[in-house]
């Protein structure tokens, strides 16, 4: 699908497919973006759903192992929304970091803009705005 989109945008545009790389990079960061968004969902749905449901009430002697699984699920789920939004965070100081470092060299007269990622994307946006 990737492949095809790519190639059908190169010969509508009469670019390379190389030259269309920010599409794919700004495509891969909306699907790591969704992963978070429904990481961070499911998360809130156990944290204040299943608190709510199962543990606003003394829990009998039964419950406790339905109260291990909830404890477990919780920090796991926890994890893999840090996890995902840490990544997401590196990502976009890392490309930030990028943009303002080659304004600096532009501004000092120094050579081309050389980036990848969100940087790249940003800097499509930059040029489109005139800025």
């Amino acid at each position: 699908m990737r492949t095809t989109k790519i190639k059908e945008i190169s010969e509508n545009l009469g670019k390379l497919e190389i030259e269309l790389e920010y599409l794919v990079e700004a495509w891969l960061q909306i699907v790591e973006c969704r992963q978070a968004e429904a990481a961070l969902e499911k998360l809130h749905e156990c944290a204040e759903g299943e608190v709510q449901a199962n543990l606003m009430e003394k829990i009998s002697a039964t419950d406790i192992v339905g109260y291990a699984d909830f404890q477990r699920k919780l920090v796991h789920l926890t994890s893999v929304t840090r996890n995902h939004f840490e990544k997401l965070v590196t990502a976009l100081q890392n490309d930030l970091s990028d943009v303002q470092a080659q304004k600096v060299k532009e501004e000092e007269g120094s050579g081309s803009y050389q980036s990848s990622g969100l940087s790249h994307i940003i800097r499509g946006f930059e040029l489109s705005l005139g800025v």
